[in-house]
């Protein structure tokens, strides 16, 4: 065939017309053969040479990259697509490339007219940058391709809980409310809840508490002998499920138990530094007592009014040397009848060598 170019084109009376759209790029001339018959079949053959211009067409996007706010939510516009070097009286239609292999990213977003909106809320600490491949198709169905960047700002957000660490009382009943959880930052949402991580191989202590609304909730009753510290993490999620979180310590506060006062109850002051001093667990919170140790016969050999610092070594008052003996003390605090301590200690005399 030496004119496959006819197909092309087709005559209607004296009328040449065009059978589909021409692109310049794939061809910009055209060779046909016209024949002519008169009244007497008479046949005149002539070629006739079709040229196509070329016409600037689509190269880009007028707004590419964009720049997005994260934690913006779903479903925002994110751009009115808008071609560079099309004419406007030409029809447009746009498409997200269904090559989610190469553009994965397409995935997260859609196209209504020529909207582009997102699927999902953005995340800047889990991905910063889409790449999308973007179809667009004349009236002729003439498609064109171009790669569209979403840039996805950090904006500042949620830093820290306002009480951390908590202090707690030990000795507390269940469901005792520790803290009101008061995020310190940006938190973009309305509605936000407040969770422990069920990480508990890292964040054993999660057990030991419970979160209702945004209050912190005792689940079980601490002694601060037991342990003294627990160290939390705490999970905040807005309604479009973006996460925050952040540890929380709160430490125990030790109280002073008047069942049983935990003291040594022998004495060896022979300066090995094994139990050389009568000692009392956090000596501090008995700062107003008055410690008094009584031999055998009653008789009080020593007196400390006040801010006792686990010093006594078996001396008199005076600081002569008690021999080795069972002693009786007693331990009061100041104005306060019931809260009481009374008991024994023994004075172990021996060599340190």
């Amino acid at each position: 065939m030496n004119f496959p170019d006819n197909n092309a084109f087709a005559l209607n009376t004296d009328s040449l017309i065009s059978n589909w759209n021409y692109d310049f790029e794939t061809q910009s001339v055209y060779t046909l053969l016209i024949e002519v018959r008169d009244r007497f079949d008479t046949m005149y053959l002539d070629t006739f040479i079709v040229n196509i211009n070329d016409k600037v067409e689509f190269t880009e996007f007028e707004e590419n990259p964009v720049y997005i706010d994260e934690n913006t939510g779903p479903e925002i516009l994110i751009s009115s697509l808008t071609p560079i070097a099309i004419l406007t009286t030409d029809i447009h239609t746009y498409t997200l490339s269904a090559d989610t292999t190469n553009f994965p990213d397409n995935n997260m977003f859609w196209i209504q007219t020529d909207s582009l909106i997102n699927k999902y809320n953005f995340d800047y600490e889990i991905q910063e940058e889409y790449i999308l491949l973007i179809e667009v198709r004349d009236r002729f169905d003439t498609m064109y391709l171009d790669t569209f960047i979403v840039n996805i700002n950090d904006i500042d957000e949620f830093e820290y809980f306002e009480e951390d660490p908590i202090y707690f009382d030990e000795n507390q009943i269940v469901g005792t409310m520790v803290s009101v959880l008061v995020p310190v930052g940006s938190l973009f949402g309305e509605e936000l809840t407040y969770s422990l991580s069920t990480d508990t191989i890292y964040f054993s202590d999660n057990s030991a508490f419970s979160i209702v609304e945004d209050e912190l909730l005792s689940a079980e009753v601490y002694n601060y002998e037991t342990q003294n510290e627990y160290n939390l993490l705490v999970e905040i999620r807005n309604e479009f499920g973006t996460l925050y979180l952040d540890t929380v310590l709160v430490i125990i506060n030790d109280l002073i138990e008047f069942d049983d006062l935990k003291v040594t109850n022998f004495v060896t002051p022979n300066e090995d530094g094994k139990n050389d001093y009568f000692a009392i667990p956090n000596p501090e919170l008995f700062s107003d007592y008055t410690l008094r140790i009584f031999n055998d016969n009653g008789n009080e050999v020593y007196l400390q009014e006040g801010d006792y610092n686990n010093d006594w070594n078996g001396l008199t008052t005076s600081g002569e040397e008690l021999p080795s003996a069972t002693y009786y003390y007693t331990f009061i605090q100041k104005g306060q009848e019931l809260n009481n301590f009374v008991g024994k200690v023994t004075i172990l005399r021996t060599s340190k060598f």
